[in-house]
């Protein structure tokens, strides 16, 4: 999955599901289960789309609208936020 020309933006993704509280190991499991990889010309992009197809990256529309918010638990952070 690493050689994907999509693997970081997954990466990247899982990332800020992580920073959101949730299980990126989970969730991945979930959305490589969902259907068929097989197929896929890039298994990363098809990962990342089936994890938030909205394109936020789970997190809602940040300050620019092409840009998702930064998760809610490392805005509220005292150090990070």
């Amino acid at each position: 999955l690493s050689d994907e020309a999509a693997w970081p933006t997954l990466r990247a993704h899982l990332l800020l599901l992580g920073a959101a509280g949730e299980n990126p190991v989970d969730a991945l499991r979930a959305a490589a289960g969902d259907r068929e990889l097989a197929s896929a010309h890039d298994r990363a992009a098809v990962l990342d789309w089936r994890l938030d197809a909205s394109g936020l990256r789970n997190s809602g529309a940040g300050l620019l609208p092409w840009m998702p918010a930064i998760p809610a638990r490392l805005a509220e952070d005292p150090h990070w936020g």
